[in-house]
């Protein structure tokens, strides 16, 4: 009987490039989803500002 584990399942590894293509795309993701949360955070400090110093 085959033993059940991932090396002999018979599963396709991905390949290499494969893999630094998925990283890639999920870092720049990543880095656009950061960035758009820090430019609408400091929109919202500098709002803030505004009010206060308007008070």
């Amino acid at each position: 009987m085959r033993p059940r584990r991932y090396p002999y399942s018979g599963k396709i590894k991905a390949s290499t490039t494969e893999i630094v293509k998925a990283w890639k795309d999920a870092y720049s993701d990543f880095i656009a989803k950061t960035q758009n949360k820090q430019e609408s955070s400091e929109q919202e400090l500098d709002n803030a500002i505004l009010r206060v110093q308007m008070n």
